[in-house]
């Protein structure tokens, strides 16, 4: 009932606060008004919650906040970001729906009324500084997987009572029947593996000094696994150990090199700074068009066909098991992206990927790596890549890049961009496998007739486009995002056509 009581009164001071903002902004109070009348005549909403949230960000007071974080810091922004992450789960309680904005009267009422009162009684807070994991003067708790990354000069680690749990081999098998991925381990090794890989995570932690504790009152006393090595230990206690004699450096913020996507991050910067820092730095939930969810699985379903060639089993690309696998890799992406698709739209995925495999003839034989990582470690940061296809013959290794849709015009931006990501790739494949590139090749999944297209492999290019991406590395690691789009003839560029924040930089951009 506490609970209850506690989130109605809370309720009660949105609506005085939410009907004070109204009398003070003419504009947003003629927004809501327009909504009102089409959802009293259409009962549901015009479109999704998540977008809907978005237009209200566009109006003061919110906006004010948006600009002062585009400026620097802003907690009120980060807790604003907080709430599109919440509001992005929503969908996860009304999967009927399918986010495609037929939320109806009901689905409000329950947004309100249920989810948003688990969230209230489960404690969700305000933002908390993510990167200050040791304050000065203070000892931070970390469980060990959010440990990953980070060191210490001192860590303690306790909990050494815990056991491998869990079932040997059931979620690794259930997982290769699903998708047709074997386990690189055998199944009977698994659960030690993952349990010895746990605390090793947490060992490496330690600088200077690594400390193992252990509750041994309540029946608890250290698992087997760390018997004989505490057996060898030292006790904290023990004569002769002076701690005054050993040297910690101080705590700082972090001291490890910052990892840049070409793809994910540069890319993003150089097509709104703004938007990468709202996305990226303060983590806004991203409002995931079908197109996206679209690509990205067509894209999975492509790797899974690779996947299943370079470990021999060709005899599985039969339309049954790929459709399994487009089937499988769609039920994990809607759930973790809050997107769906029309069965239309499955079907010409589908038949996408049949393409490709169509395409083949058969003849997988040139393929060498499917999702080949690359990396270049610069003085400041690394440089991050993947690619999506490996192909050798004749001494030489092929670089081919999957794109849904259809060919771009080779005088677009977008063609350029595809150009010169590819031809970085060539320059770090050289140099890592010390083997000369053939080919860079853009596959488009769009087209039926012929989908390759040959992309020119140019030095003076790769050297200017190396100097133009640390360029926009620099730039993003000295935080410089204060920067939108500037309208043309009072309009935002076409690219803008489908962004979240395009409404905000419409009333609020130059």
């Amino acid at each position: 009932m506490d609970e209850t009581e506690g989130i109605r009164g809370a309720y009660v001071l949105f609506l005085s606060m939410a009907e004070d903002m109204m009398k003070r902004n003419e504009d947003l109070k003629q927004w809501i008004r327009s909504m009102k009348r089409k959802v009293e005549r259409e009962k549901k909403l015009p479109e999704n919650l998540l977008p809907l949230s978005y237009k209200i960000l566009s109006f003061a007071p919110f906006s004010a906040f948006l600009d002062k974080a585009a400026a620097g810091e802003c907690n009120e922004a980060r807790n604003l970001a907080s709430i599109t992450r919440l509001i992005s789960r929503f969908d996860c309680f009304t999967e009927e729906n399918h986010g495609y904005g037929k939320e109806t009267l009901e689905d409000v009422y329950i947004f309100f009324s249920r989810y948003l009162r688990l969230w209230y009684e489960n404690g969700v807070g305000e933002y908390e500084d993510e990167e200050a994991y040791a304050p000065p003067g203070q000892v931070s708790f970390l469980n060990i997987h959010q440990s990953k990354g980070l060191e210490y000069p001192v860590v303690i680690v306790a909990s050494l009572h815990e056991k491998p749990r869990g079932e040997d081999s059931l979620i690794p098998r259930v997982v290769e029947k699903m998708t047709g991925r074997r386990s690189y381990e055998p199944y009977s090794d698994i659960r030690d593996f993952d349990f010895r890989r746990k605390y090793y995570t947490a060992f490496s932690r330690a600088e200077t000094v690594l400390a193992l504790a252990c509750c041994v009152k309540k029946g608890k006393q250290p698992s087997p696994a760390f018997q004989k090595p505490l057996a060898s230990l030292p006790e904290f206690d023990r004569k002769g150990i002076d701690f005054t004699k050993l040297h910690f450096r101080p705590v700082e913020k972090g001291h490890f090199k910052p990892r840049i996507s070409f793809t994910a991050q540069a890319a993003l910067y150089e097509e709104c700074p703004l938007k990468y820092k709202l996305s990226r730095v303060y983590r806004f939930a991203p409002v995931r068009g079908m197109a996206l969810l679209y690509g990205t699985l067509v894209h999975e379903t492509i790797e899974d066909i690779h996947r299943a060639v370079l470990s021999g089993q060709k005899e599985r690309l039969t339309p049954a098991n790929v459709y399994a696998w487009l089937m499988a890799d769609y039920q994990a992406l809607s759930k973790a992206e809050n997107t769906w698709l029309s069965k239309d739209e499955l079907d010409k995925a589908f038949q996408e990927v049949l393409g490709y495999i169509s395409y083949r003839r058969g003849d997988w034989s040139m393929i060498r790596e499917a999702e080949y990582p690359l990396e270049l470690v610069k003085d400041e940061y690394i440089l991050n890549g993947t690619i999506d296809l490996l192909q050798s013959g004749g001494g030489k290794v092929d670089i081919i890049d999957f794109k849904t849709g259809r060919k771009p015009d080779r005088k677009s931006p977008l063609f350029a961009r595809y150009e010169s990501q590819l031809q970085i790739y060539a320059c770090l494949v050289e140099e890592k496998l010390k083997v000369p590139v053939g080919q860079l090749l853009l596959y488009f999944t769009g087209e039926t007739e012929e989908p390759l297209l040959a992309v020119e492999g140019n030095p003076a290019k790769v050297e200017e486009r190396m100097k133009a991406f640390d360029h926009t590395a620099r730039r993003i690691l000295a935080e410089d995002f204060n920067h939108r789009k500037k309208k043309v003839n009072g309009r935002l560029p076409e690219s803008c056509r489908f962004c979240e924040w395009k409404d905000n930089c419409e009333r609020n951009g130059e």
